[in-house]
């Protein structure tokens, strides 16, 4: 191998955020590789590696392709290094103008943004500083703007999480709101009856395991929400039917009575249309002819009070 063929040993580094996927497909890795590909044909540089993080914030310099590239440099395995546009290298202007103005000179790499027209071997690099700088006051900008989506659509009551709790799956129409599932509902309500009644977590685990009904990631699995196939490779699927805990249990069914009878009348019509019935704030609010926030305040009161009731019954 020649001294030019020496110096000419590229690597080449894409990167893209989640952000940056919003962008479309030409921000996208495979666009990204084709164009560094063929400019370091163009230019007659050896390609002997393409780094590519995919899924990392620019604001992150710890990614794991990056560090490698570094690795790889430190080990002197690398003369040159091209990205698409500063951007690419990361967002946080003081970082990337220690590893384009200091790291790299001293390494003796050149590296070059393609479409930045930035090249350490050249002496018109002027705007590098203020591209970085406006690079990184969009990654902050961007992840500002998605903190405001978030609280703005958490304040309008919308349901923002991946995945579904037990008792509740996404609305057909509006992937943004909850509708109870007929399925694992009987799971939840049967959960809250026993807790009412005294029972701890433990005793209603075992209770569910005695009675073999399936774990919430199991219906998120078969309903392929989420991948869990390597957790259940060896099971067979289950197939369970809800039960209350036995009818003839009497110490149960008095201490159940028991705290019921510690409610006032309209306490116990609002434990039995939310927690039996599982009526909504809304559906309470029109029955008993008031708002919805004074609803949310009087089942938050009884739930302190059936708490208290419960610690009294069991321990006093």
């Amino acid at each position: 191998m020649t001294q030019t063929q020496l110096l000419r040993r590229t690597g080449l580094y894409c990167r893209l955020s989640k952000d940056d996927d919003n962008q479309g497909e030409s921000e996208s890795i495979i666009t990204q590789k084709a164009m560094l590909s063929q400019y370091a044909a163009e230019h007659g540089f050896l390609v002997t590696e393409t780094y590519i993080d995919d899924g990392y914030s620019g604001l992150n310099f710890e990614r794991p392709n990056f560090q490698r590239l570094l690795s790889d440099i430190e080990d002197g395995k690398i003369d040159i290094v091209i990205t698409k546009d500063l951007s690419r290298l990361g967002r946080d202007h003081l970082k990337v103008g220690f590893y384009t103005e200091i790291f790299f000179p001293s390494k003796r790499v050149r590296y070059i943004a393609v479409n930045d027209a930035v090249d350490t071997q050249n002496n018109n690099n002027d705007m590098a500083a203020l591209k970085s700088v406006m690079n990184e006051f969009y990654s902050r900008d961007t992840s500002r703007k998605i903190r405001s989506s978030i609280k703005a659509r958490a304040k309008e009551g919308l349901y923002r999480s991946s995945f579904s709790p037990l008792g509740y799956k996404k609305s057909p129409d509006n992937k943004n709101k909850l509708v109870v599932d007929a399925e694992t509902a009987p799971i939840v309500r049967t959960i809250f009856e026993l807790a009412a009644q005294g029972w701890g977590a433990h005793r209603i685990r075992t209770h569910f395991e005695k009675n073999e009904v399936p774990t919430p990631s199991w219906f998120l699995h078969v309903r392929d929400e989420k991948n869990y196939s390597k957790r259940f490779e060896n099971s067979a699927q289950a197939s369970y039917e809800m039960t209350p805990p036995e009818s003839s249990d009497a110490e149960l069914r008095n201490t159940y009575e028991d705290i019921l009878t510690k409610l006032t009348p309209d306490e116990r019509e609002l434990h039995t249309d939310y927690f039996v019935e599982n009526k909504s704030y809304v559906e309470l609010a029109k029955k008993h002819n008031t708002s919805e926030v004074t609803v949310r305040k009087r089942v938050s009161r009884l739930k302190q009070k059936l708490d208290k009731i419960v610690r009294n019954v069991l321990f006093d």
